[in-house]
């Protein structure tokens, strides 16, 4: 054994300097990963990446990708917004037959996709046991909307209704009981559906993530399952893609009992669906990272409507219209920006308390659908093999190793200021788009600060006397 650690010690001492470094910086390198590796669903390092993307997304604000090259139609918001509300009188619930109005507003301008993010769940209260007029106005158009296009040949845009959840504590989130649930039903796919808006704030209550979908219960203890809207929204827009087919992939997942919060099944290790693979055992479970590009705030301020946000092509992403002349028939307002949109019906007045703190401040939940969606339909969670990864981190730290070998120790705080900002920086924002980028940045930063202290000590070497 000591003729082996001899042996190798010889072997060591006769390499160049230069290759001794690359072999210490490739450990460096390659251990930092390891580790990451290793405590990868560790909250401190999952906190410490989420701090770091929020960072980079502020960068990327308002920076948004060709919508067109990337098959993700144009955003309409028909905003409720304070001065709407208060016009109406405060009302508990957005009138349901102004909201009717703006449905129809959007299905008759042949809208792509129709997104009602209100409550629709709750009665409105009436003395005794009929269902309020606005209500039944809009079960009816709702309703009539399903029959009409199952006899139509041309598609209908599909409506999608934010489902809400009880809260009653139970092991399981309960359904809570619509006065919409005897006509929303699987046989009204795909023409009117459920789905979820969940976003799960982090412990400084910020919005990162949304829940891909939730299985619950009935009030009855039924089995349930709902999809987001994102993760239904994808589906309708992607061509080839279906709800049917998104129910049919998420059957595994569904509850196999409603009695306690271990009647689900063994969930498989993936889910995939339409492009989209989600690993089922990773640190977050289910939940889903949001890209955030599209702010609400401008100047720190609400928008003043109507607002448009371009892409970097400068095609409208989102417009948002003050939903008043919408909720008038017929609508008091040009149609023609419904038009082939994603509608969104959504509400940002104060009182409705459907406001969240984001990387990108504060916003309602129909932007953080928007946003949601948009990373969804961009696949900005695509992870890299790790093998590839692997294999741009060893290229990297043999240039990083290259470079210091060149430039003499005084040079090296500017050779490190200028790879950080040309090559490290950008990297990051090339890897964002991944959500792995501090697997490349914390590697090559370790070796970084190695190289500085070690041309420092060599730097200060005292010679020996002749």
């Amino acid at each position: 054994m000591k003729s082996l650690f001899s042996a190798t010690g010889k072997r060591w001492q006769s390499l160049s300097l230069f290759s001794r470094n690359l072999v210490i910086n490739l450990f460096l390198g390659l251990s930092v990963v390891f580790v990451l590796w290793l405590f990868s669903d560790s909250p401190w390092l999952m906190e410490m990446e989420d701090a770091s993307m929020d960072w980079l997304m502020q960068i990327n604000e308002n920076i948004i990708p060709s919508i067109q090259e990337n098959n993700i139609p144009p955003v309409v918001i028909l905003d409720v917004d304070d001065k709407t509300y208060y016009n109406w009188g405060e009302p508990l619930f957005t009138p349901r037959d102004r909201l009717k109005n703006m449905i129809a507003a959007a299905v008759n301008a042949k809208a792509r996709l129709v997104i009602v993010d209100l409550e629709v769940s709750q009665k409105t209260p009436v003395e005794g046991s009929q269902l309020h007029p606005s209500d039944q106005v809009l079960k009816d158009y709702l309703e009539n909307y399903i029959i009409e296009c199952k006899g139509k040949i041309d598609n209908c845009p599909t409506i999608i209704l934010r489902r809400t959840f009880s809260t009653k504590s139970s092991p399981v989130p309960i359904l809570r009981t619509s006065f919409l649930d005897d006509i929303v039903t699987t046989q009204a796919a795909p023409y009117v559906q459920w789905a979820t808006a969940q976003f799960y704030p982090a412990g400084d209550q910020v919005v990162r993530r949304w829940r891909l979908w939730q299985p619950a219960c009935t009030p009855y203890t039924q089995p349930a399952l709902v999809p987001s809207i994102e993760l239904l929204a994808m589906a309708e827009i992607n061509e080839g893609c279906t709800a049917t087919g998104l129910q049919k992939a998420l059957q595994s997942f569904q509850l196999k009992n409603c009695h306690d919060k271990y009647g689900h099944p063994t969930l498989p290790e993936t889910f995939e669906f339409c492009g989209l693979t989600v690993n089922t055992k990773d640190g977050w479970g289910l939940s889903r990272r949001i890209m955030f590009r599209l702010p609400w705030l401008v100047e720190g301020k609400p928008p003043t409507l109507p607002y448009v946000a371009l892409d970097k092509n400068a095609v409208p992403t989102l417009t948002i219209f003050s939903a008043q002349p919408y909720t008038e028939s017929p609508p008091q307002a040009s149609s023609e920006e419904l038009t082939g949109s994603i509608v969104i019906i959504a509400g940002s007045y104060h009182e409705m308390d459907d406001i969240y703190s984001t990387p990108l401040g504060d916003m309602p939940s129909a932007i953080i659908v928007i946003n949601a969606i948009h990373s969804l339909l961009r696949h900005e969670e695509v992870e890299l093999l790790p093998i590839v990864g692997l294999l741009i981190i060893v290229l990297f730290v043999a240039i990083l190793s290259t470079l210091f070998e060149i430039f003499p120790f005084y040079l090296i705080m500017i050779v490190l200021s200028t790879l950080t900002i040309f090559v490290l920086l950008p990297l990051t924002m090339i890897f964002f788009h991944y959500g792995m980028w501090l697997s490349f940045a914390l590697p090559l930063f370790v070796v970084s600060i190695y190289q500085v202290i070690a041309k420092y000590n060599q730097s200060h070497v005292p010679h020996s006397p002749i």
